[in-house]
This record gives C-alpha cells, structure tokens and sequence, in this order.
C-alpha cells in the first residue's frame, strides 16, 4: 500500500510541475489574445448548494456559440469579448472567453500560482514520504 501512495505521489508531483510550466508559459509568454463580437443570447449559472454558482452568458454571431465567463451584460448587448488563444483553457473541450482582456491574461497568473503552491507542498510531502527512517535501537 505504501508502495502505490508513493507512486500517486510522484505523479501528482509530476502533473503539478507539467501545469506549473505550462501556466507559466502562458502568464510570462507570448499572448495571443483572440477578439470576438457576439451578441448576448443567454444568462445561465453553473453550480448549486454548498460550493456556490458560477454565472455565465452565453454569445453568439457568425461564426457560432461561446461561453462567457460573468454575468455584466444584458441579453441583447452586442460585446466584446477576449481569450488567450495560447491558454490552456481556450485548448479545451469548453473554452471559456472573458468580457475584458485583462480577464483573459489574468486566469493564466492565477492557474500559475496556484500550481507553484500545489508544487510546493506535493514536492514537501513527497520529500518527507520518501526521507530515510531511522532506526532507534
């Protein structure tokens, strides 16, 4: 049992350093921030109970649909709206686009640092799991 913790581990500290970078490419690379204009055709949230909800709306205009991030316009408004083409979330299966550019680059810094403080405490954990016990005789 020891043995396979051990190895969840290491992946995990593996994924954790893979996201890292890749976050940090996004947050310190080059931006590619798409533009599009739609046209608001919807106002839904995602999420119930606990945890709270996540407000979305949904554009649409020639070239399809897309889901916004925020609730600040009204059904109707024709907006604006930013990715970063280099994200990892607008390579996803469900891109999401912002209503602000500083939006779009912003979600890269925060994944960043979140994945710098994951990395941390996986690579402490693992560093104590893996540390040499000694005997006490």
């Amino acid at each position: 049992m020891k043995k396979v913790i051990k190895v969840i581990l290491v992946l995990m500290l593996i994924f954790n350093i893979f996201s890292t970078v890749r976050y940090g490419i996004d947050t310190f690379g080059e931006k590619d921030i798409d533009c599009e204009r739609v046209t608001i055709i919807d106002k839904y949230e995602i999420g119930s109970g606990v945890r709270g909800t996540s407000d979305y709306m949904k554009g649409e205009n020639e070239d399809g649909y897309y889901k916004i991030v925020g609730y600040d316009y009204d059904i109707g408004d024709t907006v604006k709206i930013y990715q970063n083409a280099n994200s990892v979330g607008a390579n996803g299966s469900d891109p999401e686009w912002y209503t602000s550019r500083e939006m779009a680059e912003g979600v890269s810094t925060a994944g960043f640092v979140f994945f710098i403080i994951l990395t941390i405490i996986n690579a402490i954990i693992v560093k104590k799991v893996f540390k040499p016990q000694k005997n006490v005789t």
